[in-house]
């Protein structure tokens, strides 16, 4: 065999090696440019679900308000009314017995009306932010049996309203969960501020829950309590990670809020 016919030999295997490479890289390009496709179907795919939890839970409080207007408010609205027409009718003992019946009805209504105010803004937060906010949360839940004890080392800056009330309702939300599932007895709050921002921390001795189960339950059915907790993380473009306690059971969440948000 002469040397030309082992230069055309080489020549096409080198040929045949370059298309190989070229092949595999082409290959592998579009096995990434299709992970990437999938990748963010899947990132749109889990927007919706957090865009969908959040229209939900503001739907719920939107129809619980209107449930209080209308079957509280309207009904007791409605009797004095019916009492005011019958002052035109009635003789002056029967009248003062219905303006003290109008004034009981209607002091009712300002209270309830109060409950809704504060249900939307709570009062504490307005006035005092999260420091008082969560005292106040940590005393409620202590008189109502469970012992949590809050904690902040340092002064607890204010935050512009519409983040402190993200912050109340996340923290609110990981207390009712912790109470409905997770059968704590002892519950513990600490606010701190490091590098530039917010950490707040929620321990309790009850069932154990990892982020694993985070990210699972968040994506099911029965998971819109978790889904509006990712969802407010988002807007405060904040970071929450849930984490068992070693050798003594119980969870260690901990929310990093950055006071740029």
């Amino acid at each position: 065999m002469n040397i030309a016919v082992y230069i055309v030999i080489g020549t096409l295997i080198t040929v045949l090696l370059v298309i190989g490479v070229i092949v595999i890289v082409l290959l592998y390009q579009r096995k990434v440019f299709q992970y990437q496709i999938d990748l963010q179907k899947m990132q749109e795919e889990q927007q919706k679900q957090l865009l969908q939890a959040s229209i939900e839970s503001q739907e719920k409080e939107r129809k619980s308000i209107a449930s209080d207007l209308h079957d509280e408010i309207g009904a007791t609205l409605s009797a004095v009314r019916l009492l005011l027409h019958q002052l035109q009718q009635g003789s002056p003992e029967q009248n003062s017995a219905i303006g003290k019946n109008a004034k009981i009805l209607l002091d009712e209504v300002i209270q309830k009306v109060r409950q809704i105010s504060h249900q939307l803004q709570p009062e504490m937060l307005k006035d005092f932010g999260l420091d008082g906010a969560f005292r106040q949360l940590a005393s409620k839940i202590t008189k109502a049996g469970v012992d949590m004890q809050y904690y902040a080392p340092q002064a607890v800056p204010r935050l512009a309203e519409d983040q402190e009330l993200s912050v109340y309702r996340i923290v609110i939300e990981l207390v009712n969960n912790t109470l409905k599932h997770a059968g704590a007895k002892r519950l513990q709050l600490t606010v701190t501020n490091e590098s530039g921002g917010l950490k707040v921390k929620l321990e309790n001795d009850g069932k154990s829950f990892s982020q694993v189960d985070f990210e699972h339950l968040k994506h099911s059915p029965d998971g819109l309590g978790l889904k509006n907790i990712q969802s407010r993380v988002n807007i405060l473009k904040a970071t929450i990670a849930f984490k068992p306690v070693a050798n003594e059971g119980g969870t260690q969440t901990t929310l990093e809020i950055p006071m740029t948000a």
